[in-house]
């Protein structure tokens, strides 16, 4: 069966969230009588997207399972097969829905979620009622714009220095990540117009403000709290970055990034999946957080879905490479655009008297491959404008210094030179010239 609507091809670039909920008076084709074991397999484009779990023996089966898919603009058919599992031989098709991608498109805001919610009548390949399946489609779009930021709102920040005054230096015990601290809330207090009371700061000097793992995800929900459009946030992180095996299936490499508390000998680290579900789900659409993230392993810490990449002329970045420049708009454990696409247009940051203000687009996916299953078993895109420096790459460590992170030092100086009016794009690339200038190997992230 054919569920079609005549659209105009439209190339669509997004998240798309699919659920698959149920089907109803499923025919019976068990070989051996009784009721079919139904499962159904989603696919993009003839590729299997995933499948849901098998249902034996029940003609009305509730699965409520959902899929993530990434349409990168080439997708064209998104097909349901529902299939009756049979041990004894073949599985049995029983029915196919076939929507296309383009019916997707919606005249709404970019920043809105389009949903869609049909239960539709299901034909067998004989042309015979096959009962009815029940979906529900959510797409978000990507591209629109950042909220442009009037001062009106509440400025807020965590600060979270670690130096593990109860271990011994060069046996996980650090120096500088206090410093850390310091700097940046100088930044936010003199340069944003933060106030004191709006910021929290965890540093392990002093008993009250030490950042175990229990206060770190205190601070946070106090960070999300009540946040409105026209909040800016801040969170950084200075201290120990680590990696764990990845228990969800979601990262390329097969391991989450972490974040190291005080006390996460006995209470454990806290993943970039957790981090993403603290600081960034519970924000609406109108608030800019900003993360600071001088720790190593910090890539990707907070699963941002997108990473902006900086490589030189000829590729990848090595030790000895010079002329480093803007790579472009990638996602997440993917390749690097290819430089024949069309520029992207610059986000800025204009200081001012206010907080962090952005003035920006965010940057619409072009076709840098086929589209095809997120590796997220949840939806890592945003309403709020996000975005994160960190100070290396996944794969590398992050130095410190006796006066602070060696990140954190560039960030600020970087910073400095130009008047807390800079873009990020160039915030990004002066960071890097500034650490390798000191001899520094470690590449800073802009993801968002």
């Amino acid at each position: 069966f054919f569920f079609c609507t005549i659209v105009t091809m439209t190339k669509l670039f997004g998240r798309l969230v699919i659920t698959i909920e149920k089907a109803s008076d499923l025919p019976n084709s068990d070989y051996f009588g009784g009721a079919s074991d139904p499962y159904c397999i989603v696919a993009l484009d003839g590729v299997e997207i995933g499948r849901t779990q098998v249902w034996p023996d029940e003609s009305s089966p509730v699965w409520n399972q959902e899929f993530y898919i990434n349409l990168n603009g080439e997708a064209e058919t998104i097909t349901f097969d529902i299939w009756d599992r049979d041990t004894a031989r073949t599985d049995d098709l029983l029915s196919t829905v076939k929507i296309p991608v383009a019916s997707l498109h919606s005249e709404t805001s970019k920043d809105e979620i389009q949903t869609i919610h049909k239960e539709v009548d299901l034909i067998s390949p004989s042309g015979e009622p096959a009962g009815s399946l029940s979906y529900s489609m959510k797409f978000r779009e990507f591209g629109g714009e950042f909220a442009e930021f009037t001062n009106d709102g509440v400025k807020k920040a965590v600060q979270i220095g670690i130096n593990y005054v109860n271990k011994q230096l060069g046996k996980g015990g650090v120096t500088g990540c206090h410093q850390d601290v310091t700097m940046l809330n100088n930044l936010l207090v003199n340069k944003y117009g933060f106030e004191d009371e709006n910021i929290r700061i965890l540093c392990d000097d002093e008993e009250s403000t030490m950042p175990t793992k229990r206060n770190i995800i205190q601070a946070i929900s106090w960070l999300v709290k009540g946040a409105k459009k026209g909040d800016s946030l801040v969170f950084q992180f200075s201290g120990h970055g680590g990696q764990q095996k990845d228990r969800d299936g979601d990262e390329e490499d097969h391991m989450d990034e972490t974040i190291l508390p005080y006390d996460h000998d006995k209470a454990g680290m806290i993943t970039d999946d957790e981090l993403y579900r603290m600081l960034v789900k519970p924000l609406p659409g109108g608030v800019l957080l900003t993360c600071i993230m001088d720790c190593c392993h910090s890539g990707t810490s907070i699963d941002l879905p997108f990473l902006h990449k900086l490589q030189t002329k000829e590729g990848e970045i090595t030790d000895d490479s010079d002329d480093i420049v803007f790579g472009g708009f990638v996602e997440k454990g993917k390749t690097v655009v290819k430089k024949e696409e069309p520029p992207k247009p610059e986000p800025e940051i204009h200081s001012g008297p206010g907080a962090f203000k952005v003035k920006t687009h965010r940057y619409k996916l072009k076709g840098r491959g086929k589209h095809q299953a997120s590796k997220k078993p949840f939806d890592n895109s945003s309403d709020a404008s996000v975005v994160m420096f960190s100070g290396c790459m996944d794969d590398q460590t992050s130095a410190g210094t006796a006066t602070g992170g060696a990140m954190v030092l560039a960030f600020t100086t970087a910073l400095a030179e130009r008047h807390c009016d800079i873009s990020y794009k160039d915030l990004v690339l002066n960071m890097s010239e500034i650490l390798r200038d000191r001899e520094f190997t470690q590449v800073p992230q802009l993801s968002t």
